[in-house]
C-alpha cells in the first residue's frame, strides 16, 4: 500500500508541476519602477476573474469543456488505481479460493470426526452391555441419543449409520443368544379384530416348536371372551403399541396376519419399526401394495 501511495504521489506532482507551468505561462514579470525585473509574476485581471469563477463553481457545473480538463487530469493516475483494482479483485479471488477449500477441508474433518465419536460410542454402549448386561430399555436409549447425535452431523451420519445398524444387530445377536438348538422366537402381528386367525397361527407356529408372541389381549374381537369389554384409553393404546416393539425386539422374525389385505396403522408401524431394526417381516397372505 506504501508503494501505491508513492506512485500517486508522484503523479499529483507531475499535475501541479504541469498547472503551475502553465499558470507561470499565463502571468506578466513584474518590474521595479526602474525597469528592472523582481522575479514576481503578475496574473492577469481576466485571468484571476476566469480562475475565481472556477474555484466557486461546483464540478458538476462546469462546462463540458472544463470538465473534460478535469478528466485529463485523472487519467494520469486513473491506470495505476485500475490495475490496483484489478490486482486486488485477483487477491480476493484467491482467498476465496483457499477459503472454499478450507471450508471443504474442515467439513470433511468434522464429518470424520462426528464419525469417529460415533463409532467410539457405539463400541463402547456394545462394551458396556457385553461386560455389564445393560438393561434393554437402557441400551435402546442409548442408540437412540447415539443416532440422534448422529443425525447433527450429516456426513458423519451417512458413513456411521452402517455402524449404529451393526451395533443394533450385536445387540440383538446377544439379547437371543447363541444357542443354535434354541427354538426360534415369532411374533404375531395384526389387528386384533382376526382372533380366530391369531388364535390359529399361535396353534400352528407352536406346534412346529417355535416360541410365540402375540398380544396380550384383543379389545377388537366382539364375540370372545378373551378383552371383550375392555376399553383403553389413547394414551393406553400408545403405551401398548411401544410395549409391542418391545416384543419384536425379542423376536427372530414377524408374522403378519393381513387377512384380506387389511394392514392397520399401528400394524404398519409395527413393520416398518421391524423391517428397520433388521427383523424379517413374512405374511399369511400376499401384500397388497394399496395397503
Amino acid at each position: 500500500m506504501g508503494e501505491l501511495k508513492e506512485e500517486l504521489a508522484s503523479i499529483q506532482h507531475e499535475i501541479w508541476a504541469h498547472w503551475q507551468n502553465y499558470l507561470h505561462s499565463q502571468c506578466g514579470v513584474h518590474e521595479s519602477s526602474e525597469g528592472i525585473k523582481t522575479g514576481a509574476l503578475i496574473i492577469h485581471r481576466q485571468d484571476v476573474e476566469h480562475w475565481e469563477h472556477q474555484i466557486k463553481t461546483p464540478y458538476s457545473d462546469l462546462t463540458e469543456k472544463e470538465k473534460e480538463s478535469d478528466r485529463d487530469q485523472v487519467d494520469k493516475f486513473w491506470p495505476l488505481i485500475q490495475e490496483r483494482i484489478q490486482s486486488l479483485e485477483a487477491e480476493v479471488e484467491a482467498d476465496n479460493r483457499i477459503l472454499a477449500i478450507k471450508d471443504t477441508t474442515i467439513k470433511d474433518l468434522e464429518a470424520e470426526l462426528g464419525k469417529l465419536k460415533i463409532e467410539r460410542s457405539a463400541s463402547k454402549i456394545w462394551t458396556n452391555f457385553h461386560n455389564s448386561g445393560v438393561s434393554n430399555v437402557n441400551y435402546r436409549e442409548q442408540i437412540a441419543g447415539l443416532e440422534a447425535d448422529a443425525k447433527t452431523h450429516d456426513e458423519a451420519y451417512l458413513s456411521a449409520i452402517t455402524e449404529i445398524t451393526e451395533l443394533k444387530d450385536q445387540l440383538k445377536r446377544h439379547q437371543r443368544g447363541s444357542d443354535k438348538d434354541r427354538p426360534q422366537i415369532i411374533c404375531l402381528c395384526g389387528s386384533t379384530r382376526f382372533y380366530n386367525e391369531f388364535q390359529v397361527a399361535n396353534y400352528s407356529f407352536t406346534m412346529e416348536g417355535n416360541i410365540i408372541l402375540s398380544v396380550g389381549f384383543m379389545p377388537e374381537s366382539a364375540g370372545h371372551e378373551h378383552g371383550e369389554s375392555v376399553g383403553i384409553t389413547p394414551e393406553q393404546k400408545y403405551d401398548l403399541d411401544e410395549l409391542y416393539k418391545r416384543k419384536i425386539d425379542l423376536a427372530d422374525r414377524v408374522f403378519v396376519l393381513n387377512v384380506g389385505g387389511y394392514i392397520g396403522d399401528s400394524t404398519r408401524s409395527e413393520i416398518e419399526y421391524s423391517l428397520a431394526n433388521n427383523t424379517p417381516v413374512s405374511y399369511l397372505e400376499p401384500i397388497n401394495e394399496v395397503n
